[in-house]
């Protein structure tokens, strides 16, 4: 009968997390995260890395999903261990998920340290203890560019009444959502032209969601309002940094 003792080694220290929002072409790119795990070596080196991410905070690490391990690369001349991950929204427990604009998610990152003094060389690897998680960090992720303009936009009314049509109604969707987030909602300027009149304001208003949207194209200040025949409608979506896309028009037939 054989016995084996292995005295497990410190934890290693705690790692500093640095994050960095990944450079997108544009705003149809897929949403990314550049994480470096950087450590200085201690009593105990560190040899695996953990991640985590979560929408609600980092108070409870134990609920806040693991998005990857990997390998903490081997020191430096100067005792520090770094490694680097793209985090692009994938985890553990769902390997679909993706990183969306406008939210804050928090990581925390923590290392593991080298198997216990020999039990590997036994034959009878002892895992390494995991450290002190880092600090979380936090971090928005925001569209590069100004949002695109609505797509297959059209405009619906009631059949034509003395003076033009009642109820008009604007349908229309988005190549990238309109969901908003922290910083609020992303709002639609809608604007008429009646044929032979200049361009004017009908109405600003929030939107959500994914689509496909509706809007009201009536001017809700005139109970009389009609809109004629041949009416040009334009619609110009605002993100929640106040930045205006470009225009999409429709005609009232």
């Amino acid at each position: 009968l054989l016995i084996f003792f292995f005295l497990n080694a410190d934890p290693p220290p705690r790692p500093v997390l640095m994050i960095t929002p990944a450079v997108m072409a544009d705003n149809a790119a897929t949403y990314g995260a550049d994480i470096t795990i950087p450590l200085t070596k201690g009593l105990t080196q560190a040899t695996q890395w953990r991640l985590r991410r979560s929408l609600v905070g980092a108070r409870d690490l134990q609920r806040m999903p693991v998005v990857a391990l990997g390998a903490m690369g081997a020191p430096d001349a100067k005792g520090r261990q770094t490694s680097q991950y793209l985090d692009q929204g994938p985890v553990q427990i769902s390997g679909t998920a993706k990183l969306k604009p406008w939210l804050r998610y928090f990581w925390v990152a923590e290392a593991q340290g080298a198997p216990a003094p020999g039990s590997v060389e036994a034959g009878r690897p002892v895992p390494g203890v995991w450290g002190s998680p880092s600090d979380p960090v936090s971090v928005m992720l925001v569209p590069p560019q100004p949002p695109a303009a609505v797509t297959g936009l059209a405009a619906h009314g009631s059949a034509p009444a003395i003076g033009g049509f009642t109820a008009v109604q604007l349908t229309f969707g988005h190549p990238h959502g309109l969901a908003g987030g922290e910083l609020g909602a992303y709002k639609l300027r809608v604007m008429r032209r009646d044929p032979g009149a200049p361009l004017r304001n009908l109405s600003e208003t929030t939107v959500e969601g994914d689509g496909p949207y509706t809007v009201g194209g009536m001017d809700s200040t005139n109970a009389a309002d009609r809109a004629p025949v041949g009416s040009l409608y334009r619609v110009v979506v605002i993100d929640p940094l106040g930045r205006e896309g470009a225009f999409a028009e429709t005609i009232l037939a």
